[in-house]
């Protein structure tokens, strides 16, 4: 039987359904001394999940042929790190688009995703790869986490709010039926931006918007030797996290929702901040990988019954 994956092509991070995950950047040539991703896909070579890469620019993920070769090579290199002992990877894709443009892209993403197929070379691994992509199906993000928990869901109303690199995707259900739906491109990449401009103009520095993730994470940074604290920055986050919110109250009925779900890469380091807005919001565990899981869920569901 064929593998089912699960892959999350995000703005940020390129995420599946086996715990893969790195930054969704790509920068073409090689590297002989730092321990980074390398993959060599028909001839050409590629450096994958460095800080330095070419990111996705444009809501739209396959706008550009910049922009389609980032999600090509960041999927291929997710495959084979996926199945990292097999030289044959035989596999049914499941993938994923922000649920407002759901419509527009579902038909270019899988038709991408079938150009897949053909042979990789990961460096880390250290052998050739085949990747033979069989069936794709695409679903909108952040729906998922519903469907996973349908038994216990069915008779009440939901609210998931998915907050990833580029986007936010919020959907409303009433019971099972999803009953509304909004794509914010105020994703985590844009506070990033926000928070790189403000340090580098208070202090004179040189951050760019994808030095930021890991500056939040270890809470400082350093400005000409001294280490400083980023709860400097919490008054730009709380800004940008209302004005989404906001948006989200005026377009939703937040208040009386009986359960509300946060997702996705930025629920975690966000999460305070939306809970002084949604007391009552369920920050999902591994919410990083919930849309991949929850992909890989839904694809065995309706490829395997």
């Amino acid at each position: 039987m064929r593998n089912i994956l699960g892959l999350d092509n995000g703005y940020n991070f390129t995420k599946t359904s086996k715990g893969v995950i790195f930054c969704s950047a790509i920068q073409k040539g090689q590297e002989y001394i730092n321990n980074s991703h390398q993959i060599e896909i028909n001839g050409e070579h590629y450096i994958v999940g460095e800080s330095f890469g070419h990111y996705i620019a444009d809501a739209d993920k396959l706008k550009t042929p910049q922009s389609r070769e980032i999600v090509k090579v960041c999927s291929q290199m997710a495959i084979g790190l996926s199945y990292p002992h097999d030289e044959i990877i035989d596999l049914d894709l499941v993938v994923g688009c922000p649920i407002a443009f759901f419509s527009q892209q579902k038909d270019e993403m899988i038709k991408l995703m079938k150009e897949l197929s053909g042979e990789i070379y990961i460096k880390e691994i250290g052998k050739k790869q085949t990747i033979n992509v069989h069936e794709v199906l695409a679903f909108p993000q952040g729906v998922g986490v519903i469907f996973k928990q349908a038994s216990d869901l069915k008779d009440s109303t939901s609210l998931v709010i998915d907050i990833g690199g580029g986007t936010w995707d919020v959907a409303q259900f009433d019971g099972l039926k999803l009953s509304k739906k909004a794509t914010y491109q105020e994703g985590m990449l844009i506070l990033y931006e926000k928070i790189a401009q403000y340090l580098n103009a208070t202090h004179y520095l040189k951050y760019k918007a994808s030095d930021i993730y890991s500056l939040i994470e270890r809470g400082y940074f350093t400005a000409y030797g001294e280490k400083k604290s980023m709860d400097e920055v919490k008054s730009i986050i709380e800004a940008h996290i209302d004005d989404v919110i906001t948006q989200i109250r005026r377009a939703f009925e937040v208040g009386s929702m009986d359960n509300v779900f946060l997702i996705g890469g930025g629920a975690d380091s966000m999460a305070a901040y939306v809970k002084k807005h949604v007391p009552n919001i369920h920050v999902e565990k591994k919410n990083q990988f919930t849309n991949a899981e929850c992909f890989e869920y839904m694809g065995s569901l309706k490829l395997r019954g």
